[in-house]
């Protein structure tokens, strides 16, 4: 479950060395920059004991972050973060899993097994896990998509730019015997960070599955019938989550989903909330031209809704992962 009914800019504050020593930064990343650009993405991040989050860079960058809610102990188990699997001949040594045998792409897909692995995912009663999955040097464009292993669905989880580093969070339901897929349309490296797991009672899976798709033409089979017009401040998108695809019709905190902003019109942001006042917020960032995905913990309104708007036109494309049960 999910607390919180809208999202919020958090207030910052540096961290003392009291809060520091309580724990050591891992070898895991979650947002990969370009030198003047300004790129965004969803964490799912573990508090420390004194209940602070650290922040590094790799290079001095101003940050802007925006808190959507928070989970209880029993909603997300934090599971390091930790390096899962990195495809980079001689990168990660100590990541937890075998490199998957080279690049991804094409017929060549990454599997994933998490069931039972090594004291950090049990064996049963796992519903899906958060991971950050960064594409690292692809030979051309495309898109990454991460699902539980079977059948792929129509969904994708990051995009690719030729020669570029992209990271992304996904929320991806685990397969019946433990296994996470990750797919690439051209090849790529890939490198998977676990943030931690959420157990099958606390969140519903649903696929993943498509939610609603704005550009003409594309996703006919979309569960949200939307108008083919792009997005943008003049021009936003309401969309009924309760009673679609899987997710009850209440009952509902929050839902996880995958929002890709496509070929916008200008330098641009996407904003994702629960239908009523819209927050002084971002959840994707993408530049003129660009197609960026970002994940998204979106709380629903009491309705059942939630709301998507744009500064400058750009289509979108939502995918659905599941859904979070309200507290209380």
């Amino acid at each position: 479950p999910v607390a919180g009914s809208h999202p919020a800019r958090s207030t910052t504050r540096s961290v003392d060395t009291e809060a520091k020593k309580h724990t050591e930064r891992p070898l895991v990343s979650n947002l990969n920059v370009r030198r003047g650009a300004t790129v965004a993405n969803a964490v799912l991040a573990s508090v420390s004991d004194v209940g602070s989050v650290c922040f590094f860079a790799s290079v001095s960058t101003d940050l802007v972050v925006d808190l959507a809610g928070w989970l209880p102990a029993t909603g997300l188990v934090a599971a390091g973060p930790v390096r899962l699997v990195d495809t980079r001949p001689g990168e990660s040594p100590a990541a937890l899993l075998p490199g998957g045998g080279g690049r991804v792409g094409g017929s060549q897909e990454l599997e994933v097994r998490l069931a039972d692995l090594g004291g950090v995912v049990p064996a049963r009663g796992v519903g899906a896990v958060a991971l950050n999955v960064t594409a690292v040097g692809a030979t051309t464009g495309g898109f990454v998509a991460a699902y539980p292993c079977g059948w792929r669905p129509l969904v994708s989880g990051l995009n690719l730019v030729p020669g570029a580093v992209v990271a992304n969070a996904v929320v991806v339901p685990v397969s019946a015997d433990g296994r996470v897929c990750v797919y690439a349309s051209a090849a790529t490296d890939v490198v998977v960070d676990l943030a931690g797991w959420f157990p099958s009672s606390s969140f519903g899976a649903v696929g993943p599955v498509r939610l609603f798709d704005t550009r003409p033409g594309q996703s006919p089979n979309a569960h949200w019938d939307v108008e083919r017009v792009r997005v943008g401040p003049d021009h936003g998108v309401v969309a009924v989550v309760n009673g679609v695809a899987g997710v009850p019709a209440d009952g509902v905190g929050s839902v996880a989903l995958n929002v890709t902003a496509v070929e916008a019109t200008a330098d641009a942001f996407v904003t994702v909330y629960p239908c009523g006042e819209r927050p002084v917020t971002s959840n994707v960032n993408v530049a003129a031209g660009g197609t960026v995905a970002g994940a998204v913990l979106a709380p629903v309104s009491p309705s059942g809704t939630v709301c998507f708007y744009a500064n400058a036109p750009v289509d979108l494309v939502v995918d659905l992962a599941g859904w979070f049960p309200s507290v209380g």
